[in-house]
């Protein structure tokens, strides 16, 4: 059976009524992963507090089913926050923003629907009454679609560290007032199993700018951030 059409995709805003067809699709996904320590799930809790006032979900439909989600939060000011992986401290933690969780069931993979989402929902960003000044994830080293995603969305590997129980999760970033420009004339390329030569560069100071294919998988490209006069 071919894959559906991608014409009957719409797109919208969820709401706190959408909470249990979220859950349903989360574990649809989840199941479905030959890996489920790549998805960091977020629990009913977790969607109640996003979704009061904290962040914004959109997701896609076929018709009236949900297929996938997107969701951004307003994270709580706590020791983990990522903007603390850029540097930022005090009020200026406020200003960060998380892309969270995101999801496609199965049987609508290869739609190019993580990419659509990622458009709608900063679309709401850029119309929020809040100018954030980044914006940053956390995705697992073995995660290719969304290592891919967060690339393509011109986001960069700041830290590579160890969260989530003991898991293994890039964080990335990208600002949101200022342009990132990067010295190409200087990069490493590090194949993705190698983690340790990953955090070392990213604690030197280099930034994870692309994901190339290498040897049968891939390699993340480093640069440095060139300076500013």
């Amino acid at each position: 059976m071919g894959k559906p059409s991608k014409k009957h995709f719409s797109f919208k805003r969820l709401t706190i009524e959408d909470l249990d067809t979220i859950l349903h699709v989360q574990k649809i996904v989840v199941d479905s992963l030959e890996d489920p320590s790549i998805l960091a799930a977020l629990t009913p809790e977790e969607y109640t507090f996003l979704l009061n006032n904290h962040g914004e979900i959109i997701g896609a439909f076929d018709q009236d089913k949900l297929i996938a989600i997107r969701a951004v939060l307003e994270p709580p000011i706590d020791e983990e926050h990522l903007g603390l992986d850029l540097g930022l401290s005090g009020d200026e933690l406020t200003d960060v923003l998380y892309q969270e969780i995101s999801m496609v069931l199965p049987s609508y993979r290869g739609h190019g629907l993580q990419q659509q989402l990622a458009k709608h929902i900063m679309k709401v960003v850029e119309q929020s009454s809040k100018a954030y000044t980044h914006i940053c994830a956390t995705v697992a080293p073995t995660n290719i679609p969304s290592l891919k995603d967060k690339f393509k969305q011109g986001m960069h590997t700041v830290v590579l560290k160890k969260t989530y129980g003991d898991k293994w999760r890039y964080t990335f970033a990208k600002p949101m007032k200022e342009i990132w420009e990067f010295d190409d004339s200087s990069s490493k390329s590090v194949p993705l199993h190698d983690l340790h030569e990953h955090q070392r560069l990213l604690d030197e100071g280099w930034y994870g700018v692309k994901l190339v294919p290498k040897d049968e998988s891939y390699a993340i490209t480093y640069q440095r951030r060139k300076s500013i006069s």
